[in-house]
C-alpha cells in the first residue's frame, strides 16, 4: 500500500523558512536544521522547497569521498545544465561550481554531519565560499540528525563553519494534540487507539506512516 501522508502542522517552521528564502533572493543565506531521526526534518524541508528551484543531496556515510563526489557532480550537472567546459575534479571545485551556477536556487544537504567522515575538507571549502560570497543569492540548507555532531560543526569555535549559518532550526517531535491531527489524517478512529499509538511512537511522524507502509490498520491493534 502506497500512502503519501498529507503534510501536518509545522506552520511556524514553514513560515520561518519562507522568510529565510525571501532573504536569500538578495544574499547568501545558510541555514542549519537539526532534529532526531524520524522527526520529519527532510519532509519539512521538501515541503518548503516544493514549487521552488532546489537541489537535494544526501550525504551517504557508506560511500567513499570520490564516489560521493561523482554522484553529487552528476546531480549538479543535470539540475543546473552546466556548460561542457565546467570540470568538477574535487570538493573544492564542486563547492565553487555550486556557488557560481546555483544562484537563485535552494541547495539541500541531508545528513550533512556525515561529511566529517566521508570528506571533512568540505567544511573548509564551504567556510571559504561563505566568507567570500556573502552577496550571492543562494539558500543553503544543512540538515542533520546527529545533533551533537551538528552542534560541533556550527557551534564549536575551533571548527571551520563556526558562526557561518544565519540561523539554526531545531525540529522537535509532535505534541499529542498535533499527533492527533496526523492520526486523523491517517484514519485512526478511536481516542483510545490514538493514546496507545502516541505512547508507542511519541511525536515522530515516520513511525505512524510506517503502519500504512506495512498495510496495517491501527484500529485493529
Amino acid at each position: 500500500m502506497v500512502y503519501r501522508m498529507k503534510f501536518i502542522d509545522r506552520e511556524n517552521e514553514l513560515a520561518f523558512l519562507e522568510k529565510c528564502y525571501r532573504l536569500s533572493r538578495e544574499m547568501l543565506y545558510p541555514v542549519a536544521i537539526m532534529g532526531l531521526r524520524r522527526v520529519g526534518k527532510t519532509r519539512l524541508v521538501l515541503e518548503f522547497a516544493k514549487n521552488k528551484k532546489f537541489i537535494y543531496f544526501y550525504v551517504n556515510p557508506n560511500k567513499r569521498s570520490m564516489e560521493l563526489l561523482s554522484e553529487f557532480s552528476e546531480i549538479l550537472a543535470k539540475n543546473l545544465s552546466l556548460p561542457s567546459y565546467v570540470s568538477i575534479r574535487d570538493w573544492s571545485s564542486f563547492v565553487e561550481v555550486l556557488f557560481e551556477f546555483g544562484r537563485g536556487w535552494i541547495i539541500i544537504f541531508d545528513e550533512f554531519q556525515y561529511f566529517k567522515n566521508v570528506a571533512p575538507e568540505v567544511f573548509g571549502e564551504f567556510q571559504k565560499r561563505i566568507d567570500l560570497k556573502t552577496k550571492t543569492p543562494l539558500m543553503l540548507i544543512f540538515i542533520g540528525s546527529l545533533i551533537g555532531l551538528m552542534k560541533d560543526i556550527f557551534e564549536n569555535k575551533a571548527r571551520p563553519l563556526y558562526d557561518r549559518v544565519k540561523t539554526k532550526i531545531r525540529v522537535r517531535p509532535f505534541s499529542f494534540d498535533k499527533a492527533i491531527k496526523l492520526m486523523n489524517e491517517l484514519g485512526v478512529k478511536s481516542f483510545e487507539a490514538m493514546v496507545e499509538l502516541y505512547l508507542l511512537f511519541g511525536g515522530y511522524p515516520k513511525y505512524y506512516v510506517s503502519l500504512w507502509d506495512l498495510d496495517l490498520d491501527p484500529n485493529d491493534m
